[in-house]
């Protein structure tokens, strides 16, 4: 019973308002819950599976190779061509920015935050006008009793707001008497001022999200697009790698014996996937 009232009660965070359009729709609406779907999924494989699997030499019991999967996942890993000997690779050159691979334990809570920045701006846009679509396009106005009620009480809603805007200009009433610039809420242009604010912010929070964690392609979605045409595998683009390498330490009574491990990202075949589809989203 908890559970049904839980969903009752965020069943209005998934249901479209009737002061918008398609496109604010799908800014505060159908992103963020594609976003927090691929969260949730990520968060299940992360959380509930094998995020990491690590080959070992066959010396390593089943409780060192468990430790050692725990402790790459939560430590990062780095990126090495396969091609690529591994003990060339210089210790202070494998954990560099460009090898390291750290991302991946906070793509789920990533997702969500960019889902936060897409809901965000709706929040300046609430006019409130349900009661008022609903009169309008209430199934029992065929009848010509009730239309004419209806008609009636929106007639009455839109004359008291026009006449309160009137009065307010008229009469340059100040409701704000020290911070005054908080009075252009009561102005005729704040609808609209702020109609457009909110479209902007929607178009700037898109825009800026097509930057976000690129640091390798300019824009990411050509350039896996660019590798893909050329034929470059994942093996050497390396920005998704499912093959990484991991540096782990083992103490044995006095000695520290030093393992380089190589390890499958599985998770990063999703996150390739998502991220894809997101950018040209």
């Amino acid at each position: 019973m908890v559970m049904i009232e839980t969903f009752l009660g965020m069943a209005k965070y998934l249901s479209p308002r009737e002061d918008d359009d398609w496109s604010d729709r799908l800014n505060y609406l159908i992103t963020p819950n594609l976003l927090l779907a691929f969260s949730v999924l990520i968060s299940f494989k992360q959380f509930g599976g094998r995020p990491i699997e690590c080959m070992f030499p066959n010396k390593f019991p089943g409780s060192w190779e468990q430790y050692a999967e725990n402790y790459c996942w939560s430590q990062d890993t780095y990126f090495v061509e396969p091609t690529q000997d591994v003990s060339l690779v210089k210790q202070e050159e494998r954990y560099t920015p460009d090898r390291q691979l750290s991302y991946y334990q906070w793509v789920p809570f990533f997702l969500l935050l960019q889902a936060a920045f897409f809901r965000a701006p709706s929040y300046l846009w609430k006019i409130r006008i349900h009661e008022v679509v609903e009169k309008a396009k209430d199934n029992a106005n065929v009848e010509e009793e009730v239309r004419e009620k209806n008609i009636g009480i929106l007639k009455r809603h839109l004359s008291s707001a026009l006449r309160f805007q009137a009065n307010m200009e008229s009469k340059r009433v100040q409701v704000h008497k020290t911070v005054t610039f908080l009075n252009f809420q009561y102005s005729s242009g704040f609808i609209s001022w702020i109609y457009l604010f909110t479209k902007s912010l929607y178009f700037i929070n898109v825009f800026a999200q097509l930057f976000l964690g690129t640091n390798r392609y300019q824009w990411y979605g050509f350039g896996v697009v660019r590798d893909i045409v050329s034929g470059t595998p994942w093996e050497r683009s390396g920005y998704f790698p499912r093959a990484a390498v991991c540096d782990f330490e083992v103490r044995q009574v006095a000695n520290i014996q030093r393992y380089s491990v190589q390890c499958v990202l599985v998770i990063n075949i999703f996150n390739e996937k998502i991220f894809v589809l997101l950018w040209f989203w």
